[in-house]
């Protein structure tokens, strides 16, 4: 019978030295017996040199003379090719080249030992598992993963004895690390735990290498799979508590909060508990209570200082200033915004640490949002954002504006479902802004069946659009209308007509090539004001025009005159609508500041009043708990409002957004065209 393959100590400790805390230790045979060798070499080989030579290079390997092993093995290989201790010898020169730091070379000799043994030496069915394990750390060595993965693979770890099994799992967890697969990694501890008393493995030992791993991960995906995994398990609360630390590193701090909580009522006795303790006390400082107040992070002077006197005047109302609510005693603070990231970021930190506000209405401005909720998120202070685009949400910033998202997704579905239109063009600024709409219409419009048959640009701050509108209608690019120009040449020549007037055009301008039932313009009103007679003058006439939310303005009825009439958008105010709450809120802000409310005095009126309660809610004799007033805000569901019904979804304050048009200089909320009535006043067919 040929002998288990076994491990010296001296060669067990110096593949530890080499690959560190054991996780790879390389496996030998012992010498086979002399009935077997003989038996073998008497049908391969006619020499008796062979043997002798294989003892010779045995010994070398077992004084660990590795230099003459690989000299001796390759003169073996030479002199006897066909001999059956060939394989043996092979295995030892690779573990001489694997001990010697030669890992490239360690592989090829094992390959050639596996590729030239029989499926089983004789005595020894398990022999070529041993190599196979062998050949696998030598790959894994030279920085061949997969390949190191693949001979893992096909061993079976129950066919080998308790003592082999172990390292087998230990290489396995190595190679997943290796290749960056840390869970995997981890899922291979698993099993070692739930089996080390039969493979004799120091509890010490699993949870030292269970806690490096666990320090190196980065996806919560994962950590939250491996969660379930490592239940039960030795090390369930260190998954557990790892799974945390995550969520506070990325800033997560009211789910890391409660999951604290629940680890502390779970493993009261987990070596983690003080440090969770730790935790949960450090969230506490880092929070600071807010007084019973609310921040507003608005620029107070430049171009967007008009804006800002609108949200001041709402807030004010619904904070009672002009009319004290006894329910409400929430005061107001202001802060210059400015209009760069910095600036605002600073006036954030002023609001939070010098007027310790509750919550914080802002920033209006899209420039330097990404910074100033990025900040929010780091100071655990509530914000809720009036700019139209913003930065990831967290779990204290929210977002009140009706986005691109919301109005051109509803623009969409009213244009196709309501009027009937499925081809459309797009003529956008070349700003985020434009490319925002534009995307976000796009996108909308294919979704419910619709396309998009032409798409134009221009400068931002442009006044003359007739070359966009060109390109949009055919008129620009004339090479391939050459037909059409040739044609009106010859009228021209045929009818004598010498001079391009007023009169004369049509003998001399294409006529364009309007592919599209409708075009959208996403763009504030002084520019969309200059476009729209321009499509007129540019004989583009009946054309539908879809627009935005800024268009619901007195400022985009004076500029687009009649040139705006008939032009759709969305928007969740429309100050003439029937309920109550809407009809009270304008006549309160007419009366108390001479003007009719617009959306965005609209807007932040709600937001205000909607967050004061809140704060007003969460506050104490001393106080306000910030964190709650946080999540207060993610669990708004349907409350009423003058824009709507507002419910707060993954961060975004949505609203039943209103189709708004414009008939008679006077915007309208929108409605089918009645039918055309006959002489006697009753409908017309259509037939008529």
């Amino acid at each position: 019978m040929v002998p288990r393959p076994v491990l010296s100590h001296r060669v067990a400790v110096l593949a530890a030295t080499h690959l560190a805390l054991l996780l790879f230790a390389p496996l030998t045979s012992a010498s086979p017996s002399d009935e077997v060798l003989s038996g073998a070499t008497a049908k391969t080989s006619v020499q008796d040199g062979d043997r002798e030579r294989f003892l010779e290079v045995q010994s070398l390997y077992g004084r660990s003379a590795y230099s003459l092993v690989i000299e001796r093995a390759t003169a073996f290989e030479r002199d006897f090719p066909t001999s059956v201790r060939l394989p043996e010898v092979l295995n030892l020169k690779g573990l001489a080249h694997l001990l010697t730091r030669d890992a490239s070379r360690a592989a090829e000799c094992f390959q050639a030992a596996l590729a030239r043994a029989p499926d089983a030496l004789l005595g020894d069915r398990n022999w070529k598992s041993y190599v196979r394990y062998n050949f696998a750390a030598a790959l894994l060595d030279a920085g061949k993963l997969q390949d190191a993965t693949r001979e893992l693979q096909a061993i079976d770890p129950e066919s080998l004895d308790a003592p082999n099994r172990l390292k087998y799992f230990l290489l396995r967890s190595r190679c997943h690390e290796k290749q960056g697969n840390l869970r995997e990694a981890l899922s291979t501890w698993i099993t070692l735990d739930r089996r080390r008393d039969e493979l004799r493995i120091s509890l010490e030992n699993i949870l030292s290498n269970v806690e490096r791993l666990l320090a190196a991960m980065d996806s919560r995906e994962q950590l939250r799979e491996l969660d379930k995994a490592a239940e039960p398990s030795s090390f369930s609360d260190r998954v557990q508590f790892r799974s945390i630390e995550f969520l506070v590193e990325q800033r997560k701090t009211m789910e890391a909060r409660d999951q604290l909580r629940d680890f502390l009522r779970i493993h009261p006795n987990s070596p983690k508990a003080s440090d969770a303790q730790a935790l949960l006390r450090g969230m506490r400082q880092a929070v600071i209570s807010g007084d019973l107040s609310i921040g507003l992070l608005i620029p107070q002077s430049g171009r967007f200082s008009r804006i800002s006197q609108k949200i001041i005047q709402a807030a004010s109302l619904a904070t009672g200033v002009f009319g004290p609510n006894p329910d409400l005693k929430v005061q107001l603070v202001i802060e210059d915004s400015g209009e760069d990231a910095e600036t605002a970021v600073r006036a954030l930190e002023r609001l939070h640490s010098e007027h310790r506000v509750a919550a914080v209405l802002g920033p209006i401005l899209s420039k330097g949002a990404d910074a100033v909720i990025q900040r929010a998120e780091e100071l655990s202070i509530p914000l809720v954002s009036l700019a139209q685009q913003s930065g990831t949400l967290g779990e204290f910033s929210t977002q009140a504006a009706v986005t691109p998202k919301m109005q051109t997704a509803e623009l969409a579905r009213h244009a196709i479902e309501k009027m009937g239109l499925t081809r459309f063009a797009i003529l956008a600024p070349r700003d985020r802004f434009g490319e925002e709409y534009s995307r976000e219409f796009w996108n909308a419009v294919e979704e419910l069946g619709g396309s998009i048959t032409a798409y134009e640009t221009y400068d931002p701050g442009e006044t003359d659009f007739r070359k966009p509108i060109d390109r949009l209608a055919g008129l620009f690019y004339t090479d391939s209308r050459k037909r059409e120009l040739v044609e009106l040449a010859r009228v021209r020549e045929r009818d004598q007509i010498k001079k391009r007037n007023r009169r004369t055009e049509k003998y001399y301008g294409l006529v364009p090539i309007v592919n599209f039932d409708a075009v959208f313009i996403p763009d504030e009103p002084k520019a969309a004001s200059l476009v729209l007679p321009t499509f007129a003058y540019r004989d583009i006439d009946s054309l539908k025009v879809l627009g935005i939310s800024a268009w619901n303005s007195s400022e985009f009825l004076q500029r687009a005159d009649k040139s705006g009439e008939s032009a759709i958008f969305m928007d969740s105010y429309f100050s003439k609508a029937g309920s109550a709450s809407v009809r009270d809120f304008s006549q309160k802000f007419r009366g108390t500041f001479g003007i009719e409310a617009s959306s965005i005095e609209a807007t932040a009126f709600d937001t205000t009043s909607i967050l004061a309660r809140i704060v007003a809610a969460e506050s104490s004799s001393s106080s306000v708990d910030r964190m709650k007033v946080a999540a207060r805000i993610r669990q708004i569901r349907d409350t009423a409002g003058v824009t709507g019904k507002i419910t707060v979804r993954d961060g975004t304050w949505s609203r039943d957004l209103r189709a708004l048009t414009i008939r008679n200089a006077e915007v309208v909320e929108w409605s089918p065209a009645p039918l055309p009535t006959s002489s006697l006043g009753t409908p017309a067919t259509s037939a008529d």
